[in-house]
């Protein structure tokens, strides 16, 4: 997935993939309300939607992009999310080899930790 980040992409004018995200994290409302306004891409908040492409567990246990390029999770998601909405410099800093693997982990340590604190009492679909 690394390599699908390493040109600069431009924002496309009307891109069909779609953003899952966790509405109810301030961390992620807080970058997607920034985010939003400045793409084309459609953003979903998981807690709002009956009908979801995954089960609402593994689309809160990291963000997740859906269309154009395929399926898009974790800290790829945020880097083509970031690409999008006019970020490329963020994004192509972030997608370098020396700092991707790091900056990987970190997200997938962070979401990991948010995940558990906030859902390790849900156990079924309905008790989100």
């Amino acid at each position: 997935m690394r390599d699908n980040f390493k040109q600069e992409q431009s924002k496309p004018a009307g891109s069909t993939a779609t953003v899952y995200y966790d509405g109810q994290c301030s961390i992620c409302a807080r970058e997607i309300k920034h985010l939003e306004p400045r793409s084309s891409l459609a953003f979903v908040d998981i807690h709002g939607e009956a009908e979801l492409p995954k089960s609402k567990h593994a689309l809160l246990a990291e963000l997740h992009v859906l269309g154009d390029e395929g399926p898009l999770m974790g800290f790829d998601a945020n880097l083509y999310l970031w690409r999008m909405s006019g970020y490329e410099k963020r994004a192509q800093v972030c997608a370098a080899p020396v700092i991707y693997p790091i900056a990987k982990a970190v997200y997938e340590y962070w979401a990991k930790w948010r995940y558990r604190r906030r859902y390790r009492k849900c156990n079924s679909e309905q008790s989100l």
